[in-house]
């Protein structure tokens, strides 16, 4: 969504801009379908297509078509080896086809709706940009809300945790069961912060399927009441911060208890990928890292 919000705010401000969307790629192709960025009539520039000299070029076309007055929306192919017809000047022999749109104050309602759809999906073609299927030919992307990140546990790992992945497409929300936490009360990076009772966490969390959940409390008992409650339900990626011994004797209380080794096994434990951290930064590091490495996967 960032960069719809920032192309609204340039539209506002009553710029000229083009938009670049990668809208196919094969091969070894530094940039993506869905990958974007748009030059304005300033120069500015926000996002990416794939970088390199590649980009270079084509920030600079859009940069003499916007000088020039022209307004055309059209395709380019991008062949990613040399003296080839349509060839990007890089050699990683992929390509890529992008699509430039010309874009102005009258698309601000069209981009608002994006911004504050929901479920709905984009389509774009040659003449426009709309949440309606137009044209014989057109490209469609779902509109994505953020993936949603629970971290329950307010400390400093938290803390580290929150500030990385807010640079990312995440929507984290923080709990604690302590008042007046300095770690939490700090917590600039979430967007929503919670005191609640632990036995409850179930209920905090709507669309479980669509989760991401960090369990991190200052207790033991804590870790295993939350991971308890959260056992019975299915998530994106659910794991939990502890030492291999910690972990075996809440596994083994657990299965004393009646609970399933099927259940245990989607637990990432201990969590994080195993790069050898230790301070606090490094360790969100490594579980933010493992976090996107499931992300991408689905």
């Amino acid at each position: 969504m960032s960069i719809w919000k920032e192309i609204s705010q340039q539209l506002n401000q009553k710029k000229r801009l083009y938009l670049l969307t990668v809208i196919a790629n094969e091969g070894s192709s530094p940039g993506k379908k869905g990958f974007k960025m748009f030059v304005n009539d300033s120069g500015d520039l926000f996002g990416s297509i794939g970088g390199g000299i590649m980009e270079f070029d084509l920030i600079e076309e859009a940069k003499r078509n916007l000088k020039n007055g022209i307004q055309k929306n059209y395709l380019k192919e991008q062949i990613h080896q040399k003296n080839v017809e349509k060839s990007s000047g890089m050699i990683c022999s992929g390509k890529q086809t992008i699509m430039f749109h010309f874009l102005n104050q009258s698309f601000l309602p069209t981009i608002e709706k994006i911004i504050h759809s929901k479920s709905e999906t984009i389509y774009w073609n040659l003449n426009s940009i709309s949440l309606q299927k137009s044209g014989d030919i057109f490209y469609q992307e779902k509109v994505i809300q953020k993936s949603e990140l629970h971290i329950i546990g307010g400390g400093h790992i938290s803390l580290a945790l929150s500030e990385f992945a807010s640079k990312l497409d995440f929507k984290i929300t923080v709990y604690d069961n302590r008042t007046k936490l300095n770690t939490l009360e700090s917590n600039i990076f979430a967007d929503v912060k919670k005191v609640i009772n632990y036995e409850d966490i179930s209920s905090f969390i709507q669309h479980k399927e669509e989760a991401y959940i960090v369990i991190m409390t200052n207790k033991f008992t804590d870790d295993f009441i939350v991971l308890k409650n959260l056992l019975e339900f299915q998530f994106k990626y659910i794991g939990i911060l502890g030492s291999k011994a910690k972990l075996t004797n809440m596994w083994n209380s657990y299965k004393k208890q009646g609970i399933s080794e099927d259940k245990l096994q989607q637990v990432h434990a201990p969590i994080g990928l195993s790069i050898k951290s230790e301070t606090p930064h490094e360790i969100a590091i490594s579980i933010l890292s493992e976090i996107i490495l499931v992300k991408n996967k689905t």
